[in-house]
């Protein structure tokens, strides 16, 4: 297994290709590999955003790296919860060396986890391995989250408000790669 450590560098690559989510208005893209990030980034959701692209995670993958299939381990540290927005899901992709979408390892949909407080908010994806890979290669992860402070239940009637959460990106993301 290998961990690879989200930080507060801005990502080389983004972006919801090889999804079917459609960017939010604000993103957060981070770089993973380095030093944990500490700083706190607010996250402004779309009015009436239903499974937009809002996070994501660009991880260099070392040379001689075996992508192996299994389980990759994705927390988010949320540091500043709104309980209207909820995670919906997760994506793992494989990109080229200049950030091409190549293939999907895994996903995860329907996940409708809402923040209701502070905390790591830990999520598994299953993925196949990728044996056709070449050196140089990257791991995009991204995810999808809901406004749902917009739509019912949580409100009575359907209004145009945006909300705000925000992530530390401070976590480790756990792999089922070998080095």
């Amino acid at each position: 297994m290998m961990r690879f450590q989200q930080t507060d560098t801005p990502a080389t690559y983004t972006g919801p290709s090889g999804t079917p989510l459609v960017a939010n208005g604000a993103t957060c893209d981070r770089l993973c590999g380095g030093t944990p990030g500490t700083t706190l980034t607010l996250i402004t959701m779309d009015a009436l955003a239903r499974n937009k692209y809002a996070v994501s995670f660009d991880i260099a993958v070392p040379p001689y790296t075996l992508w192996g299939a299994g389980t990759w381990t994705v927390p988010l540290n949320i540091a500043w919860p709104n309980q209207c927005v909820g995670l919906s899901s997760i994506y793992v992709l494989r990109l080229n060396q200049a950030g091409a979408f190549q293939q999907t390892l895994g996903f995860r949909q329907f996940l409708n986890l809402p923040f209701v407080g502070p905390g790591i908010l830990t999520v598994d994806v299953s993925c196949e391995g990728a044996l056709t890979r070449a050196y140089y290669d990257r791991v995009l992860i991204v995810c999808g989250f809901t406004n749902d402070g917009t739509l019912p239940p949580y409100n009575l009637q359907v209004n145009t408000a945006a909300q705000t959460f925000g992530i530390t990106p401070s976590e480790p993301i756990v792999s089922p790669f070998n080095g």
